[in-house]
């Protein structure tokens, strides 16, 4: 491994532009679209004010909900849910009912059993 460090020179100092250049640089960056230049420096020195934004909302923050939507779609998921655990737990008993018809006999038999029990109270 070789022991060698480049040497750094420093800050290189580079000449002051006079204003008119910086005015000239900045006319240039107004009316040129971002990204757009010679190629012989920044693109943009200064940005125009942007205009017709308004009402647009930001990239970074999402577009709030009011709580009449929030809540239509808690709705719809909740209606979701409860509809496929309807769905799973019918197909469940169909396949119990099919597979053991005797067992499902007695089960009723004792559910009917109980509530009678308690109605005749």
């Amino acid at each position: 491994m070789s022991s060698e460090r480049s040497v750094d020179a420093g800050p290189q100092e580079r000449p002051m532009l006079e204003r008119t250049e910086v005015a000239k640089a900045i006319d240039a960056a107004n009316v040129a679209p971002s990204g757009a230049g010679n190629g012989r420096g920044p693109a943009v020195l200064a940005q125009p004010p942007v205009m017709g934004s308004e009402g647009k909302g930001s990239a970074f923050t999402p577009a709030r909900k009011t709580t009449a939507t929030a809540g239509k779609e808690t709705l719809s998921e909740t209606r979701d849910m409860i509809r496929a655990k309807y769905r799973l737990m019918s197909d469940s008993t169909d396949d119990f009912v099919h597979e053991s018809p005797w067992k499902a006999i007695a089960i009723a038999a004792l559910g009917g059993i109980l509530v009678g029990m308690l109605t005749a109270r």
